[in-house]
């Protein structure tokens, strides 16, 4: 199940998120596939939120089971403006996921051009091969 706190990054409310970060709501449980409430606010465009979890603590490169981290999510849904709070709060953007891919990557299969160059500028690896051997131009 989620938290409030994962409620509020979900539903992209920074009120609520700040209220329940002073009241000290845990900024990195996880929901029982692994999520954090930065992957949930990550994966929908909130860089508020994203910023105020992240300066209340939240691991930025905390993985799910699967091996997805909050930069992961929001290179997949095309998130510009997380993508760069992540980033700028020094996010590892050659992390892999169970297949090998990167934040790269799925920006390249499902993102957008700004994340994908975002992440380039960043200094995330063009050339990082996924289990299949399959690069960031191939997805």
């Amino acid at each position: 199940g989620w938290t409030a706190l994962m409620e509020a990054a979900y539903n992209c409310e920074e009120t609520v998120t700040w209220a329940l970060l002073e009241a000290r709501a845990g900024v990195d449980v996880r929901d029982e596939d692994g999520r954090t409430a930065l992957m949930l606010a990550a994966g929908h465009g909130t860089d508020a939120v994203a910023r105020a979890l992240i300066k209340a603590g939240a691991g930025v490169d905390v993985q799910t089971q699967r091996g997805w981290t909050a930069l992961m999510e929001a290179a997949y849904n095309c998130e510009e403006t997380v993508t760069w709070a992540l980033l700028e709060a020094r996010a590892g953007v050659d992390v892999r996921d169970e297949d090998g891919r990167t934040a790269l990557m799925l920006a390249a299969g499902h993102g957008t051009d700004a994340v994908a160059r975002a992440l380039i500028k960043a200094g995330a690896g063009v050339d990082v091969q996924t289990q299949r051997g399959w690069t960031a131009l191939m997805e």
